[in-house]
C-alpha cells in the first residue's frame, strides 16, 4: 500500500450525504475520526479491532463508541460487522478507490516490465541483424572485388597497361619497382606512373640506363628515381646512341686529320732530300 500523505475531502459531498447528515453530531464526529484512522490503516478503508482498543484510538468513551456504531450500521453509512467484543467498519468508497489504485499500479508495473523485456529482445534482434547484415555486406564487397579482379575488363586493362610500357623499359624491373613502392606504403597512381616513366625517359636520354636507375632506387629504398652516380659506375657514364655516334664521327675526323698531316710531313721530307726533283 502506497503511503499517501492525505486524502481528498469534499465538503459538498459531506453535506449532501443524507445518511451522514441524519446521524447525530456526536456520531458524525466519531465517523470523521474513523475516516482519518482508516486512511492510515494497514488495509486502507478498513478499521477493525477490539472495541476497547478502537475507543482508545478514537479518543472516545465506550458508550459513545457503541452509539456511533449503531448509528453507522442503521443508517448504512458504512459496512459494519459488529460482534460482542470485536467490530469491523469498512468505508465503501475509500476501500474501492484503494483497490482501483492498487490495480492501476500493478497494471502499469506489468506494462513497464513488458516494454523492458521487449526492448531487450528487440535490441538483441537489432544487434544480431546488424552483425549479420554487416557480415553479409563484407562478403558482398569481397565478392565484387574478386569479380572486378577476375573480370575480362580488368584483365584487358592490365594487358593494356603492360602494352603501354615503352620498349626501352624492362617489364620485370618495373613490376619490381611497383611492388617496392607498395611495400613502402606509397602505392603509385596511374598518373604518378606516367610521370615517373617520363622522368626515366629523360634520364635515359641523358645517358642513364633505366634498369640500373630502378635497381638503385629499390636497393636504396627510394620512392623516386634519380641520375646515376658516376663514382658508382666506375667513373664512366652511360652514353646514348647519338652520343656514341658523335664520338665515332669525332674519332674518325681526328684519325683522318692525323693521316693527312703525316702525308704532308712525308712529302716535305722527300723534297728536302731531292731538291732537283720539285713536284
Amino acid at each position: 500500500m502506497a503511503k499517501l500523505p492525505a486524502f481528498q475531502f469534499y465538503p459538498g459531498d459531506w453535506r449532501k450525504d443524507t445518511q451522514v447528515q441524519m446521524a447525530s453530531m456526536q456520531t458524525r464526529g466519531v465517523w470523521f475520526e474513523m475516516l482519518c484512522c482508516m486512511w492510515d490503516a494497514p488495509e486502507r478503508g478498513v478499521l477493525e479491532g477490539k472495541k476497547e482498543d478502537l475507543c482508545r484510538l478514537l479518543g472516545c468513551e465506550r458508550a459513545v463508541f457503541d452509539e456511533a456504531i449503531l448509528d453507522i450500521s442503521r443508517l448504512k453509512i458504512a459496512d459494519v460487522q459488529n460482534g460482542q467484543d470485536f467490530v469491523k467498519i469498512v468505508n465503501r468508497r475509500m476501500y474501492k478507490e484503494e483497490k482501483l489504485r492498487e490495480y492501476n499500479r500493478l497494471a502499469k508495473r506489468r506494462q513497464r516490465m513488458k516494454e523492458v523485456s521487449q526492448g531487450k529482445s528487440q535490441k538483441n534482434v537489432n544487434l544480431y541483424s546488424s552483425s549479420s547484415s554487416s557480415s553479409s555486406k563484407r562478403k558482398e564487397i569481397k565478392e565484387k572485388k574478386k569479380e572486378k579482379v577476375n573480370s575480362p575488363s580488368s584483365k584487358k586493362k592490365s594487358m593494356k597497361e603492360k602494352e603501354e610500357l615503352p620498349f626501352w623499359l624492362n617489364e620485370k624491373i618495373w613490376e619490381d619497382f611497383r611492388a617496392h613502392r607498395v611495400a613502402l606504403k606509397k602505392k603509385m597512381t596511374p598518373q604518378a606512373e606516367k610521370m615517373l616513366i617520363r622522368k626515366l625517359d629523360r634520364l635515359r636520354q641523358s645517358g642513364n640506363d633505366p634498369t640500373q636507375v630502378l635497381e638503385e632506387s629499390i636497393a636504396n629504398g627510394w620512392q623516386g628515381v634519380f641520375e646515376l652516380n658516376p663514382l658508382k659506375t666506375g667513373g664512366k657514364k652511360n652514353v646514348s646512341e647519338w652520343e656514341r655516334e658523335a664520338e665515332r664521327i669525332d674519332a674518325e675526323y681526328r684519325r683522318r686529320k692525323a693521316a693527312k698531316e703525316a702525308a704532308i710531313d712525308n712529302t716535305s721530307e722527300i723534297t728536302s732530300a731531292n731538291p732537283g726533283r720539285a713536284p
